[in-house]
């Protein structure tokens, strides 16, 4: 009897299952825009938390909502608890993300206003894409009946491991996108930006610039607002469709760039300066970013 009872002990103790360890990957990556259950990922009750909510936030303790693309090289942290340990995990983002303001255009005699749009892109694995393509719409259109056309590699600046566009759009007008990059697909709709005002003034009035063979070369005030500059170029013949946009490195004056491979012709050369980084691929696009644009000069490209 003795035996017996031991037997049916042991027995009935082998069909208790093993508590689980608590396990996260060492390392992963999600994109913008999505929304996981965290829980899937450590088969457990764990609750997590996050070392930059705004990037990456937590909700109800479990579920990651992914609103921006993390710096290049620089992944945030989740933590998970539960059953008394605690692991944790670097996360980087993938995908697509943007910024909205406006933007103030300073010509010879007159400025305009419109809206800006920002777009950042990187895909998983760090993989810089060939391309963006855009299709927008304003009002109630159906985006969807929009063919996806690529944008003009030109009009892309090169940021890290991620491309930038940036253009601009009347005001007071309701626009949609959508936006690919490699086979990941967002859509876009600008807000209205009620009670949020622009520049009222150019960040770079002043500016001495030369544009010579394709070498730009500017010098202007030292202390200036801007945290990124861009040189766009413009052909006279061509307009919008021939644009050239490049980031330019320095965020102080005096600022230099060499644009090699430009379609022969004249240009209508300007600096648009951000009052964000935006151009900094290291940096969280904020959701908000203004600029102003100061035509500098017209050249001819041989």
């Amino acid at each position: 009897m003795i035996n017996s009872r031991c037997v049916l002990t042991l027995a009935f103790l082998a069909l208790v299952p093993a508590a689980h360890a608590l396990t996260l990957p060492a390392a992963f990556s999600m994109e913008v825009g999505q929304r996981v259950d965290l829980r899937t990922l450590t088969a457990s009750d764990a609750t997590f938390t996050s070392s930059d909510p705004a990037v990456v936030s937590i909700e109800s303790g479990r579920f990651a909502v992914v609103k921006h693309l993390t710096g290049d090289g620089t992944p945030l942290t989740i933590t998970a608890t539960g059953g008394g340990s605690t692991v944790t995990a670097r996360v980087s983002t993938h995908g697509i993300e943007y910024a909205v303001g406006q933007i103030k255009s300073f010509g010879n005699s007159n400025s305009v206003e419109s809206q800006l749009l920002v777009v950042r892109a990187r895909l998983a694995g760090d993989i810089t894409p060939d391309g963006i393509g855009l299709a927008f719409a304003f009002g109630n259109a159906d985006i969807n009946k929009f063919p996806l056309g690529p944008v003009p590699a030109r009009a892309l600046s090169a940021v890290g491991k991620m491309k930038v566009f940036a253009s601009t759009f009347p005001l007071n007008e309701v626009y949609t996108f959508r936006v690919r990059a490699g086979n990941i697909e967002r859509t876009i709709r600008l807000p209205t930006l009620s009670g949020y005002s622009g520049p009222t003034s150019s960040f770079t009035a002043g500016v001495q610039a030369t544009f010579q063979n394709g070498n730009f070369s500017a010098t202007g005030p030292a202390q200036v607002a801007p945290r990124s500059f861009s040189l766009r170029l413009v052909p006279a013949i061509g307009g919008l469709e021939g644009a050239v946009d490049a980031a330019l490195p320095s965020l102080r004056f005096p600022l230099s760039a060499t644009l090699q491979g430009l379609t022969g012709g004249m240009y209508n050369v300007s600096l648009r300066a951000f009052d964000s980084p935006v151009l900094d691929p290291k940096i969280v696009l904020p959701d908000r970013a203004n600029a102003t644009q100061q035509f500098l000069l017209s050249t001819t490209v041989r």
